[in-house]
């Protein structure tokens, strides 16, 4: 099966013996920016080997998908991204995270929790933590680089992607509280479901 021109993606290849791989096309090597993006998959590689089945299989929301035979929850997941209880406590939270108001960081996860309930809430945590952190890694290296820096998704309308900016920011916010967090990713992982 060719693999569609644009691809970047960390997944599971059966002819790799079901190991986790870095897919691109080609023309991701014309660029310093295609060697990050590059990188950034390659963090997912490095979550998947370390960590993430162990943490993944803590979700109710996985243990759910995988007795339902849902391998794409991660992508097709129907979170309620334009529901208002969701969009203001996600923008006070990322106002707050700005801001470094922690006290206001704290409200909006709580109303984030109680609204969304337990399935939503581990979605949004699991995303921001997958793709927050390898957002993270990412802009860490474009800024040593001089390059710009991936803001997708920070601001509305809201999706999926927002969640990989909103823990890009939730992980920045933590690290400089408490930096070696970014070297134990279950602890990170952790973190992230502050409430």
């Amino acid at each position: 099966m060719p693999i569609p021109v644009g691809i970047r993606a960390a997944f599971q290849l059966e002819d790799y013996g079901g190991r986790i791989a870095c897919v691109v096309t080609p023309e991701v090597f014309d660029s310093t920016d295609g060697y990050v993006t590059i990188l950034h998959e390659f963090v997912h590689c490095y979550q998947y080997e370390t960590c993430e089945q162990t943490l993944k299989m803590q979700l109710d929301i996985a243990r759910h998908a995988q007795e339902q035979g849902n391998f794409m929850w991660e992508i097709e997941h129907p979170f309620p991204y334009t529901a208002v209880n969701f969009i203001e406590p996600y923008q006070a939270f990322l106002d707050a995270l700005k801001s470094e108001d922690h006290k206001i960081l704290l409200s909006s996860r709580k109303m984030l929790k109680t609204y969304l309930g337990l399935h939503d809430f581990e979605y949004m945590v699991w995303q921001e933590w997958k793709e927050g952190f390898a957002r993270w890694v990412e802009n860490l290296v474009k800024r040593q680089l001089g390059l710009l820096e991936n803001k997708g998704g920070i601001n509305p309308p809201f999706s999926r992607v927002s969640f990989y900016a909103g823990g890009e920011a939730f992980i920045h916010y933590l690290s400089k509280r408490e930096p070696s967090l970014v070297n134990d990713l279950p602890s990170l992982f952790n973190k992230l479901q502050l409430v």
